[in-house]
């Protein structure tokens, strides 16, 4: 249900992680620089949607909740009201 893309050393990535975590939402956390190298699967794996939305926004961590990317402050605000809606 949630995808964090971040980077090493990044704060605000891993306090996504911890207040995605303590707000009861497992997630998958994966590595920028994947999203952001030429790799087989690049078209089908939301490389170019993740890649896109950084260049806009040039904020980390992006999460991914439900299929759609959000900005870190926006994303978790979405899992406040999920949460706080019983989902």
């Amino acid at each position: 249900m949630v995808a964090i893309y971040g980077k090493e050393g990044c704060e605000r990535c891993t306090k996504a992680k911890e207040h995605t975590a303590a707000l009861g939402f497992t997630y998958d956390y994966h590595d920028m620089e994947y999203h952001t190298t030429l790799h087989d699967g690049w078209k089908h794996d939301g490389s170019v949607e993740i890649l896109a939305y950084t260049q806009v926004d040039d904020s980390l961590p992006v999460m991914n909740i439900k299929g759609e990317l959000y900005p870190y402050s926006q994303g978790m605000k979405l899992l406040k009201s999920i949460k706080k809606a019983g989902w």
